[in-house]
């Protein structure tokens, strides 16, 4: 586990590269389409599934080490006790139940609105009720600026292969949150492993993920058909600072179950 490293923006090293590529044979709205039937797809899974795991030790349960590791990446030392949060990507409400302890509410933010309806459900289970979900547009959260004191994004971002894309989420982010608020998110880090590939019995770990920089628009599907990997934080750190968030730290923190990224990163800034 690497300690966490601190910045202030006006210390980011001003002589980073910034350069991309772009995969553009589908357009913009094409590729949020295609993510949006994934989720609306998965939506009606997850209300059938969920709740036959959610007190098991794995994915689903707030008591398994891999949330308790997600708890510690992206919140920290944060009392959030008092705080009216925003979960980007929410899904079936996952988080909103399993950090509703932590918040005085959790607001979710989705592309589909078929999850929408499977957090509702799953939600009540647990007699949450009085919360808020947005169904956006794959870019931008459809509610008013400056309304959340923290703002969290939990293996979402590194799904998205477009910079372009994750920027404007970003840049939308900066918008609700009020004034000394927190962004906390998390990414994969240092690399991927994509593909087995056997040879003579000898198995080959391919590494084939987008540059997080890159612009992946015509991709065949989501979540892990081409990921993207921060190869350096200093591509976060410039993206903050054009976008206006005035501190920063990470923590770069071992992954979670069945995913091929060597590392997960957990940034924290504050507007």
């Amino acid at each position: 586990m690497k300690k966490r490293k601190i910045y202030d923006i006006k210390d980011i090293p001003k002589d980073v590269v910034i350069g991309n590529r772009t995969f553009k044979d589908t357009t913009e709205d094409e590729y949020l389409q295609l993510v949006k039937n994934y989720f609306d797809t998965a939506g009606t899974r997850w209300i059938r599934s969920f709740y036959q795991n959610i007190n098991k030790s794995n994915f689903y349960s707030p008591n398994s080490s891999e949330y308790k590791l997600y708890e510690e990446g992206l919140f920290g030392d944060i009392d959030t006790s008092d705080m009216i949060g925003l979960e980007y990507g929410c899904g079936p409400g996952r988080n909103i139940i399993n950090y509703n302890d932590r918040f005085k509410r959790i607001d979710g933010c989705d592309i589909s609105s078929t999850c929408k309806e499977a957090s509702y459900i799953n939600t009540e289970q647990h007699n949450i009720t009085d919360y808020n979900y947005y169904v956006g547009d794959g870019k931008t959260i459809p509610c008013e600026s400056n309304q959340y004191d923290l703002v969290f994004s939990l293996i979402v971002l590194q799904h998205i292969p477009v910079h372009d894309i994750r920027f404007k989420i970003m840049e939308d982010v900066y918008r609700v949150l009020k004034d000394g608020g927190y962004f906390c998110f998390q990414m994969g880090y240092g690399g991927y492993y994509a593909k087995v590939m056997e040879e003579d019995g000898e198995k080959t770990f391919v590494n084939e993920c987008s540059h997080y920089l890159d612009n992946c628009y015509d991709v065949s599907g989501t979540n892990s058909t081409r990921d993207v990997s921060v190869m350096d934080v200093n591509y976060i750190l410039k993206d903050v600072q054009k976008i206006g968030f005035k501190t920063f730290d990470y923590q770069i923190l071992e992954t979670g179950p069945s995913d091929y990224h060597y590392n997960y990163i957990y940034i924290r800034v504050q507007k």
